[in-house]
């Protein structure tokens, strides 16, 4: 069924990011994709952007042990990937080859609970590698680089569906070009950079 709409529908690929976003508030995509609504960018965006760069020269001086991985593996950075299937495609922070299996690993700065968006973006990075590559992603891992703390995330079958659902209603909101409702707290609202482009949020 997912792929018979899929077709019908005919849509432009959806950046995998927009799924974490949607998660976070669907409103997020509306403004991103139909409106191109400027943002105001928080002053957290501008230091994760920085804390990119730092964690990449970082990098070179660590290893896989801290994944739970003892052998030699490759690690692939900024790795690419596509899915016509699923009609979505993104870059992946690095990738972990070994022993012919592919992990993706998804890095955030600081630890926090880890949320939908974060484990839904993993796992769309994931089944976009699977059709790219032609092999199956069992596993993924989000890192946190303050704590330096590892979460193994199991690429589920539960999981893809909830992927394969927030794609549909992207695709929907795009192609009614509809305002969705919302119910994000008071609290992701404040966070928010699109928080002025919403005039139905009391506080």
């Amino acid at each position: 069924m997912f792929f018979i709409i899929m077709n019908i529908m005919k849509l432009f690929s959806i950046p995998i990011s927009q799924i974490r976003q949607y998660s976070f508030c669907p409103r997020i995509p509306y403004y991103q994709i139909i409106q191109s609504a400027p943002k105001q960018n928080p002053l957290w965006i501008q230091q994760g952007l920085d804390f990119q760069s730092k964690w990449e020269e970082m990098q070179k001086r660590r290893k896989l042990t801290r994944f739970g991985i003892e052998e030699q593996g490759k690690v692939i950075k900024h790795v690419v990937v596509e899915s016509n299937e699923l009609g979505i495609h993104g870059v992946i922070d690095f990738v972990i080859e070994i022993k012919g299996e592919w992990i993706p690993v998804e890095i955030k700065r600081r630890f926090s609970a880890l949320n939908e968006g974060t484990l839904l973006q993993l796992v769309a990075y994931a089944m976009a590698a699977e059709e790219q590559k032609q092999i199956v992603v069992k596993r993924g891992f989000v890192y946190y680089d303050n704590k330096g703390k590892v979460i193994e995330i199991q690429i589920s079958k539960e999981l893809r569906e909830k992927v394969k659902n927030v794609i549909l209603k992207i695709q929907k909101a795009v192609s009614e070009e509809l305002l969705p409702e919302s119910s994000a707290s008071i609290g992701k609202c404040a966070q928010c950079e699109y928080l002025r482009n919403c005039n139905d949020r009391n506080f």
